[in-house]
């Protein structure tokens, strides 16, 4: 099995990072009055439990918010099939395997393709590529003639 490299744009991983430190960084203006009073011995509008909630919600949205990013971005390719990292889980489809291949606009000019077999679906993002021809191409090349379902680019 052959790894087939191709670069990728990590701008859109690095901007998913910083709108969760966005959320984070406006979660504080909500609860640093609370935090001062009660430091201060002050009664004040949230408890400390609502201070920790509030700071560990957004906390949680960031991360998931960065590992969803970062997940799309990174699906791995060979001359055999395509694997994806999940959360706690991965996927693979071997390029036999696949039924369908499909390809979806988002607006403006972005789109993304989804590779189907009876049971897995994988999604991958050819705006998150430098080269997303490369992308297209190698995916035209392995799979079924008969699974692509858009006019090949």
């Amino acid at each position: 099995m052959k790894h087939i490299p191709l670069q990728r744009k990590w701008w859109p991983f690095y901007l998913a990072c910083g709108f969760a430190v966005l959320l984070q960084a406006t979660s504080l203006p909500i609860t640093w009055p609370s935090i001062t009073a009660r430091l201060s011995g002050l009664p004040a509008s949230l408890s400390w439990r609502d201070i920790v909630l509030v700071h560990a919600v957004t906390i949680a949205v960031g991360v998931a918010q960065c590992l969803y990013a970062l997940f799309h971005m990174l699906p791995e390719i060979s001359t055999e099939g395509i694997w994806r990292r999940y959360f706690v889980s991965a996927t693979y489809i071997r390029w036999q395997d696949v039924i369908n291949v499909s390809a979806f606009t988002l607006g403006q000019g972005n789109y993304f393709i989804d590779i189907r077999t009876p049971s897995k679906k994988i999604r991958v993002i050819p705006g998150f590529y430098k080269n997303p021809q490369n992308l297209i191409s190698t995916i035209v090349e392995h799979v079924p003639k008969q699974a692509l379902k858009w006019p090949v680019m």
